[in-house]
Formats: C-alpha cells, sequence, structure tokens
C-alpha cells in the first residue's frame, strides 16, 4: 500500500491541460481500459481467459509507473474501466474458464479465491482511482466525476455487454467499499452545511411572519455551532501536519527543479556557457538571507498532549499515521536518486532544517 501510495504520489496533475481535455482523456480511458482485461485472448498460448495477469490492477500499475507524466485524469479514468470490468466479472460462477488462472507452464485456476482475487483488485483500483480523480480536478468534482463515471461504465458494460443489472448493483457495492475510508473526511463539512441550512430557512420563515419559535431558532443555530466547532477543530489539528507537508513538498519540488536544470546544462555545453553568464550578472548583492522557516520546530508528534476531545483521538491518530506514511514516501523518493538527494538536503540546510531532513532519512 506504501508503494501504491508512493506511485499516487507521482503522478502529475498537469494544471495547464483544459478542463475539457481532462474530462475526455477520464472517459476515453475509462472505456479504452474497460476491456483490457480481455487482451489475455491474444496472448492465449502464455496466459489463459480471464489471466491473474490481466486481471488485476497490474495493468494500471504499469501505466501509473510509465504513464504518471500523462496526468491524473486519464489514468483514473483507466483505473475506473478496470474496476468496472473485475467489478462485473464477480457474477461469473467460479468454474472452468470463469475462474482467475495464473499462467503457463502453471496454468491452474484460483478457484473460488477467484472471487476475492477480483474484489480485491477491483477494490483497490477504485481507490487509487478516487485519489487520482481528486488530484486532476478539485475535490467534489473529482467525487462526482468518479461515481458518474463508474456509474455509467458499469451500465453501459454490465447491462449492455453482460445483460446483467445486478452487474451495475455488483460494481457500485465494491465501489461504495472503496470509498469507506473517504466518508469521515466529508461527514463534518457535510452535517455543519446542512444545519447551517437549517438555520437559514428557519430565519426565513421567521421573518416572513411564519409562526417558527425563538427556541426552535435557537436550537438550530447551536447544533449548527457545535457541528462547525468540529469542523474547525479538525482543521486546527489538520493544519500543522498540512503546514509541513506543504513545505517539504515545496522543498522536493524546488530540488527536482534544481537537478533537471542541472541535467539538461550537463547535456548542452552551449547552454550552460550562458547560463553561466546569467548567473553572474545576477550578483551576490541581490541574493537574499534565508529566513528561518518555524514551522518545523513543532515536533508534530507531540500534538496528542494537547487538550483534545475524545471524538478526536481517533481523527489525531490517523493524521498522526498519515503524515508518517508522508515523510516514509519522502523518504523513499529521496533515495532513489542521489542527486535530488543531495539537492533536497541542501535546501533544508539553508533553512536551518536539518534536524528535520535527519529525521526523514532516518525513518
Amino acid at each position: 500500500m506504501r508503494y501504491l501510495t508512493f506511485l499516487i504520489s507521482q503522478v502529475r496533475d498537469v494544471s495547464g491541460r483544459s478542463a475539457s481535455a481532462k474530462l475526455l482523456w477520464f472517459l476515453a480511458m475509462a472505456y479504452v481500459f474497460l476491456w483490457v482485461p480481455d487482451i489475455d485472448l491474444l496472448f492465449i498460448g502464455i496466459l489463459h481467459h480471464r489471466s491473474i495477469v490481466t486481471h488485476s490492477i497490474l495493468p494500471a500499475l504499469i501505466l501509473l509507473v510509465l504513464g504518471r507524466r500523462a496526468g491524473a485524469a486519464p489514468i483514473a479514468g483507466a483505473l475506473i474501466g478496470l474496476a468496472v470490468h473485475l467489478s462485473c466479472d464477480l457474477l461469473s460462477p467460479m468454474v472452468g474458464f470463469a475462474q482467475i488462472w495464473l499462467p503457463a507452464p502453471i496454468k491452474a485456476p484460483l478457484g473460488p479465491l477467484s472471487y476475492l482475487w477480483l474484489f480485491l483488485n477491483a477494490l483497490i483500483a477504485f481507490w487509487i482511482a478516487r485519489q487520482l480523480a481528486v488530484k486532476a480536478f478539485n475535490l467534489w468534482t473529482g467525487y462526482f466525476m468518479m461515481l458518474t463515471v463508474s456509474v455509467l461504465t458499469a451500465f453501459s458494460y454490465g447491462v449492455i455487454n453482460e445483460n446483467s443489472l445486478w452487474s451495475v448493483v455488483v460494481t457500485l457495492v465494491v465501489l461504495s467499499t472503496s470509498l469507506f475510508g473517504a466518508r469521515r473526511k466529508l461527514e463534518n463539512d457535510a452535517i455543519a452545511s446542512k444545519k447551517l441550512k437549517q438555520v437559514s430557512k428557519t430565519l426565513k420563515k421567521a421573518k416572513a411572519g411564519t409562526n417558527t419559535s425563538l427556541n426552535r431558532i435557537a436550537d438550530l443555530a447551536d447544533e449548527a455551532s457545535k457541528a462547525l466547532a468540529r469542523h474547525n477543530d479538525d482543521l486546527s489539528l489538520k493544519k500543522s501536519f498540512l503546514q509541513q507537508r506543504l513545505l517539504l513538498e515545496s522543498n522536493l519540488k524546488v530540488a527536482q527543479n534544481a537537478v533537471d536544470i542541472q541535467q539538461q546544462l550537463g547535456a548542452d555545453h552551449a547552454l550552460k556557457a550562458q547560463f553561466l553568464k546569467v548567473q553572474e550578472s545576477w550578483g551576490s548583492s541581490e541574493k537574499k538571507p534565508v529566513e528561518k522557516n518555524n514551522r518545523l520546530e513543532e515536533d508534530l508528534f507531540s500534538l496528542s498532549e494537547i487538550n483534545v476531545s475524545i471524538e478526536q483521538i481517533e481523527l489525531l491518530a490517523e493524521l498522526q499515521s498519515d503524515h508518517l506514511d508522508f515523510l516514509k514516501n519522502l523518504k523513499n523518493i529521496l533515495i532513489c536518486d542521489s542527486a535530488l538527494m543531495k539537492k533536497y538536503s541542501e535546501i533544508m540546510i539553508e533553512q536551518q532544517n536539518e534536524d528535520r531532513f535527519q529525521e526523514i532519512i532516518n525513518l
């Protein structure tokens, strides 16, 4: 799972691509990858129909590794197409060709374990698609696009191709399961918004002369206030984590750009000569001293000592776990590229955050 998170973090959002282009890529790749699992029929001598190689997230992993520069939208669409196909295959009785088969030279079926294999791979595919859809679009648009395209794809494949409405139902069950972890994060927003709307409607009725008790208005306002307070408390817990992540990620992007420039200059001596001339003309007087960033001075894991409610302890533990995974993924990125590691270290030292850098490397 950590490796998947690492791969997802490497996918670009391609911010320069228009929203309509992202949408078209999203839809097109969902349709194309809807049929990808069945390419095992082209390699029937090595594979077997319903091969474990193609009826898995392996095609998606290849796309994540090789196609991450294409952007999050097309990869998210591809994952949805793949997940829908695998979900619909769950309805097949796991006998004969309908089972998941190991490739040559074994060519043996998984039997009843085929159900588990298909379910888990479809679940993971939907989970990755959710992360990338939100990255490609904004939060709510990403969720809307994922849900809409999943339903439409499931309907077109399940009903039209498989002649089974149950295929749509099964796909929605798998999709809903993949969204389980996201429900809690969106819950506070929804609750606070709902309570505020209730207060607004009640106040409008009161202004219009409708018989509305002041106690009712006060109760609704109190409920909205509590919902907003919970939401704000959760945000305050997230703030320190997010601040550090933004800083560490911005440093990583600066380091990556610096390494890319160094590689370009190393490959083009004429460009390097021009670059050095421009660099000399900047002059040392234009260099501004780097101010120490105090956001990393806090030990984020000591946040458990602050006064939080019982309801927030679970959220805090989740945030700490996610943050630790983030730091470990950052470490994995750095240790895979020595040039990037060196440049990132220089940036952190300039910002007087070498202690934090060492903590990340020593994780």
